[in-house]
């Protein structure tokens, strides 16, 4: 199920302390950035921020859990994120509280880039294809004049 515009709604309001907080619609549900920070997830008309192991415990005494995506399969839970109680929900300063550590968490939490090649290994790469395409064999391109197969004279034999 969607997350309903009321939710997010309630959610944005309830948030507004959060310095540029902006929601962004993503895979049925939608993700909470601020400044570029990804630090929440609206699922189902839940609200899960992102946690440590600094804040976990904090919602697992709370009887929280992960996010789930697929809840059928709870193998795919996503443990950096976890369930906002009610209580905390319901009241905007101790949200705001939440949400500036989640915003905290997001900021330190390190990225997941593509790994950057070591210097040795781009290095070997375009030697590794030079050899390679030496050995092909090259193919004229489309529509371009073949020569003659043979003894490569182009004057008329006979003479």
């Amino acid at each position: 199920m969607p997350v309903s515009r009321d939710f997010l709604d309630f959610v944005l309001e309830q948030l507004e302390t959060v310095g540029e907080l902006r929601p962004q619609r993503l895979f049925g549900g939608v993700g909470l950035y601020s400044r570029e920070l990804f630090f929440g997830i609206l699922h189902d008309d839940v609200l899960f921020l992102k946690v440590d192991e600094t804040t976990r415990p904090a919602y697992v005494a709370a009887g929280m859990g992960p996010f789930r995506p697929i809840p059928e399969q709870p193998e795919y839970a996503m443990h950096g994120y976890y369930e906002v109680p009610a209580d905390v929900l319901e009241d905007r300063d101790a949200l705001a509280a939440w949400a500036q550590l989640a915003v905290g968490i997001a900021a330190t939490a390190p990225t997941r880039r593509r790994a950057v090649k070591s210097k040795k290994t781009a290095a070997a790469k375009p030697r590794q294809a030079a050899a390679t395409s030496a050995k092909r064999k090259r193919r004229p391109a489309a529509g371009a004049r073949r020569r003659p197969r043979g003894g490569g004279s182009k004057r008329p034999r006979g003479r």
